[in-house]
């Protein structure tokens, strides 16, 4: 049986962060672009926000099997520079429709597609990019088991 998520809407905050955006063969690759981010961000001496808000933001209209075109962020405390590709911006406020879950990445498409059903069947409508917060990121040494990810969708209520 398919597992039953806990879908709520929130606000997220206004968020100053550092970014890096680049199409990437598959979805798997997503680390290369944390790898950049974080040289930069270390580099400048730049300190994560805490919570640090670890973005990886989907530009692509729907799931693709190659290519795809990502940005992660990482919400950071004090200014940096925007240099090597890697840019400096205040992201705004949003409202999202969201999920956390426990465990490893394989999860990703059901939570996805259940979100997107409550989003239709609750009177909202898509209103931006979907993104995922690694709460408990993918790291050395860590157990997928352990991984803590919420996904989100920018919403907003359909007017009646």
């Amino acid at each position: 049986a398919a597992r039953a998520y806990d879908i709520t809407t929130k606000r997220m905050p206004s968020l100053p962060v550092l970014s890096y955006r680049d199409t990437i063969s598959s979805y798997a690759m997503e680390g290369v672009l944390w790898q950049t981010l974080f040289e930069q961000l270390n580099s400048q001496g730049g300190q994560q926000n805490i919570p640090p808000y670890h973005r990886a933001v989907f530009h692509d209209d729907e799931y693709v099997e190659r290519d795809a075109d990502v940005e992660v962020q990482c919400a950071v405390s004090g200014k940096c520079a925007s240099r090597g590709g890697v840019v400096f911006g205040v992201k705004p406020a949003l409202s999202v429709a969201c999920s956390t879950f426990t465990g490893d990445y394989s999860q990703l498409r059901d939570v996805n597609t259940a979100i997107a059903r409550w989003i239709k069947s609750n009177g909202y409508r898509i209103s931006g990019h979907g993104f995922n917060i690694y709460h408990v990121p993918m790291r050395q040494g860590i157990d997928p088991a352990d991984l803590v990810t919420e996904v989100c969708f920018p919403v907003e209520q359909i007017q009646v």
